[in-house]
């Protein structure tokens, strides 16, 4: 079996790291050739013994170059950039889609506006999606003031997923959240599947060999240390947390905050201003854009790792699965994804009332290194069953192997549409007739 992945290849995000874990997982397995490809990047993720590819650069040279795989499988997040390239290919060479967030609003306002430079085609899009009744929203979404009420409501009612799909050979989600918008569109029609997010720590042991320790990192080794981590903005609340150490005693008194990522500028900075204004600056950290190395240490050092979301917009949460494949006691929003895992797993907070619940979480879980313990086993436990790359590499390629049998009603169903896309110069009645007797007829 030949397998196209393509993907991001940046040394900033968390798909990167995943598809790294998951082709060196899909290359150890007998009878797999997996080439990994991506959008040309000045800071390329360390390859860690792969050999990745660049895309070419025209639409023609890249449906040539992917012809003579068995699969493609195409990774699409909700950040234009970093996907649209990928985004274009899957137009034009039908494939297997990973879907790594359950909202993609992000991602096809930038793609008409900055990629193809045409407002219109996210109007046409939203409409064909979901309807007249869609425009106005949409429109509203093209200006440059859009609110983060806009967003939230967006994310609710059009998540805008679909468009991933059109042409799609099967889909691979992360989460029930994923697969949703599947089946509400194509109900058992599309071949889907829902994979648990692997950790994306390459080498965890020797990575945790070489971890940096809390002096070399800059933190006390007097104090429970807090980890905020990943890609931020206003999603993340940070704020919820900065505001418990604040108000907590226990915590101004005992705890340190490490926020260690990259993301929105103006909303770090508006971090580190909140910080200075409620008086614990000296309590935290920041880390911009740490490297591997230094974000698995901060993970290993850390005492609880605070990993909020709302809304969550994520399929699956590569930082969540990192923190927990280290078997850490992490506290997290009562919401989405981050809901279904066991309420041994992961201490949940409520996301109506943020202030008390986060601060009450903190405190327990900072005063208490015995609860702190079972949660931490807990996590190490649940880690080691769901989200090893190699199951999820096993899992993939046994799909795989099921989508042409599964995948032939999807076929015909093409072939029905590309013939019904030709009916100018004939009589539609007597296609559209003909192609029913084709169909239930096998």
């Amino acid at each position: 079996m030949r397998i196209a992945w393509l993907t991001p290849f940046d040394s900033g995000g968390g798909i990167p790291r995943f598809s790294r874990a998951v082709v060196l997982a899909l290359g150890a397995i007998d009878g797999v050739d997996v080439d990994l490809w991506h959008p040309r990047t000045a800071s390329p993720l360390d390859s860690h013994r792969l050999a990745p590819k660049a895309l070419p650069d025209s639409l023609d040279e890249a449906t040539a170059a992917f012809s003579g795989y068995d699969h493609v499988v195409y990774n699409l997040g909700n950040h234009t950039s970093n996907h649209a390239a990928i985004y274009d290919v899957s137009r034009r060479l039908p494939g297997v889609v990973v879907l790594h967030d359950t909202v993609m609003q992000g991602f096809f306002v930038g793609y008409a506006d900055e990629v193809r430079r045409d407002p219109a085609l996210y109007l046409a899009m939203m409409r064909y999606v979901y309807g007249a009744s869609s425009e106005h929203f949409a429109a509203e979404g093209l200006g440059p003031d859009r609110s983060p009420e806009w967003w939230a409501e967006a994310a609710r009612r059009y998540p805008l997923v679909e468009p991933c799909l059109f042409g799609a050979t099967a889909a691979v989600t992360h989460s029930g959240d994923g697969l949703a918008p599947v089946s509400r569109r194509y109900g058992s029609l599309l071949p889907a599947i829902v994979l648990d997010l692997p950790s994306a720590v390459v080498d965890i042991d020797a990575a945790q060999r070489d971890a940096a320790s809390r002096a070399d990192l800059g933190v006390p080794t007097d104090r429970v240390l807090l980890l905020v981590a990943g890609r931020l903005g206003p999603s993340k609340r940070v704020e919820v947390v900065l505001r418990a150490i604040a108000a907590e005693p226990e915590l101004r008194d005992g705890a340190f905050l490490a926020v260690a990522g990259g993301g929105d500028a103006e909303h770090l900075a508006y971090l580190r201003r909140l910080a200075r204004k409620l008086g614990i600056e000296p309590l935290v950290r920041f880390f911009a854009e740490p490297n591997d190395r230094i974000m698995h240490s901060l993970i290993a050092a850390a005492d609880i790792c605070v990993t909020l979301r709302n809304p969550s917009t994520e399929s699956a949460s590569a930082v969540l699965t990192e923190q927990l494949h280290f078997g850490k006691a992490v506290v997290v929003t009562r919401i989405g994804l981050y809901d279904r895992l066991p309420n041994d797993v992961v201490l949940k907070t409520d996301p109506g009332d943020e202030t008390v619940s986060v601060s009450a979480a903190l405190v327990a879980l900072a005063g208490d290194p015995v609860l702190r313990a079972s949660y931490e086993q807990a996590a190490a436990a649940w880690a080691e069953a769901h989200v090893s790359p190699h199951a999820y590499a096993e899992r993939l390629v046994a799909f795989l192997r099921t989508l042409p049998e599964r995948g032939a009603a999807l076929a015909r169903v093409d072939k029905a549409a590309s013939e019904l896309a030709d009916v100018a110069t004939v009589d539609v009645r007597a296609r559209a007739s003909a192609i029913a007797e084709r169909l239930a007829n096998g």
